[in-house]
């Protein structure tokens, strides 16, 4: 798999379950967002100096957990 089917197969999952989420426990919808945002930016931190190929990462995965689930 490529970085790109990657991301786009990882940003999907997010909406799908940000989805259910919502549906099915709506009062942990915020908790997950924010635990996910959180390791992702740990995790782009982690290396010292974020780049833009991180920030970027970044905004699809908030962006991905803010939209709705392709149906």
């Amino acid at each position: 798999d490529s970085p790109e089917e990657i991301q786009s197969e990882t940003t999907e999952a997010l909406r799908s379950a940000m989805s259910i989420l919502v549906q099915k426990a709506p009062d942990e919808a915020d908790a997950y967002r924010e635990f996910v945002l959180g390791v992702a930016q740990s995790v782009a931190a982690a290396a010292g100096d974020v780049a833009a190929a991180e920030t970027g990462a970044i905004e699809a995965i908030r962006a991905a957990l803010e939209a709705p689930a392709k149906t």
